[in-house]
């Protein structure tokens, strides 16, 4: 099987249709080549390539490295409660406009209460901190 080195991603997309997921990729053996993917697929590839860089940030910390956490800004968030109760949903409408909704437990959520309080806390006095 022959190999190559992505280089960049020259443009992706969607089917209208919702049927189907693009992407053309650069590499560094010559032309550009699309990959087709169905949706759900493209969700399987997304998942594995997120774990593989979860693995990597983790192993680099595990290493006494501490890599610089590249951060998707948020437009505008929002909680509420499933349908049917038994879970909170947390959802996030990134700059780029991508909808990002997750399902946590209740004991989760009161978990990410308490961390998002002292983490506010803290970018708030470092706020403090840099405009003095």
């Amino acid at each position: 099987m022959a190999t190559c080195d992505i280089t960049g991603i020259a443009k992706a997309g969607v089917a209208k249709n919702l049927s189907f997921a693009q992407i053309t990729f650069n590499h560094s053996r010559g032309e550009p080549f699309t990959c087709r993917f169905s949706l759900p697929l493209l969700e399987r590839v997304s998942i594995a390539i997120s774990d593989m860089i979860q693995h990597v940030r983790g192993r680099k910390i595990a290493h006494g490295r501490n890599p610089a956490v590249s951060a998707i800004d948020v437009d505008r968030s929002a909680a509420t409660e499933a349908v049917g109760g038994g879970r909170v949903l947390v959802s996030f409408r990134a700059v780029n406009g991508i909808l990002y909704v997750f399902g946590l437990s209740p004991e989760q959520s009161a978990q990410l209460r308490g961390e998002m309080q002292r983490a506010e806390a803290s970018a708030l006095h470092e706020r403090w901190q840099t405009r003095q």
